[in-house]
């Protein structure tokens, strides 16, 4: 009697456990699978991009203040493989850089020291900055600048644009480079 009293124990206690346990389990029940999401028609993926910011592709040159540092600045150079190279300009260099750039741009337009069979170069640089020089190549009516960099890092050189000289139209790279060199170079001058 006492075991059957005992067993009767036993199993109410289980029972009270095992209830409370199943009615929440049947409350909460696992949470279902979302269904997939239709893959976006390309219109919808155009409204999406409209409007973010893109990361450069292809040869590119930037240089800019560094905020919160003054006096410096930061150049990035990169090529169309996705390599990139940073280097930093003091603010003693701008003229030195903006001079380099500004020579490459007049000789090129020339006709002075043009290939014939191939291309024939002509590099312009600064001792002042040894990291930054500005190759041209002319062959025919073509010419084609190249900037190289070199920091800690390791060195790369990109093609800054080319041009058929005598071309009123044409606008390489190299160009936009020395506007913005003159930009920094008036903007420094101004805080000063």
């Amino acid at each position: 009697m006492h075991a059957q009293r005992l067993s009767k124990i036993v199993f109410l206690f289980l029972v009270m456990l095992m209830v409370p346990n199943a009615l929440f389990a049947l409350q909460y029940k696992a949470p279902q699978a979302k269904p997939q999401a239709k893959p976006l028609t390309p219109e919808e993926l155009r409204k999406l991009d409209k409007g973010k910011a893109r990361p450069p592709h292809g040869s590119a040159f930037q240089i800019d203040a560094v905020p919160m540092s003054k006096g410096m600045y930061a150049a990035l150079i990169t090529d169309d493989q996705g390599r990139l190279i940073q280097e930093f300009f003091t603010h003693d260099k701008l003229p030195n850089l903006e001079a380099i750039v500004a020579e490459a741009k007049k000789f090129g337009a020339t006709e002075e020291a043009v290939g014939g069979a191939k291309p024939m170069t002509t590099r312009f640089a600064d001792k002042q900055v040894s990291n930054f020089l500005v190759d041209v190549a002319k062959f025919g009516k073509q010419t084609t600048f190249y900037i190289t960099v070199t920091s800690q890092t390791g060195k790369l050189t990109i093609e800054a644009g080319s041009f058929k000289r005598g071309d009123p139209d044409a606008k390489p790279m190299l160009w936009d480079l020395l506007t913005h060199l003159q930009t920094l170079r008036a903007q420094l001058a101004a805080d000063q």
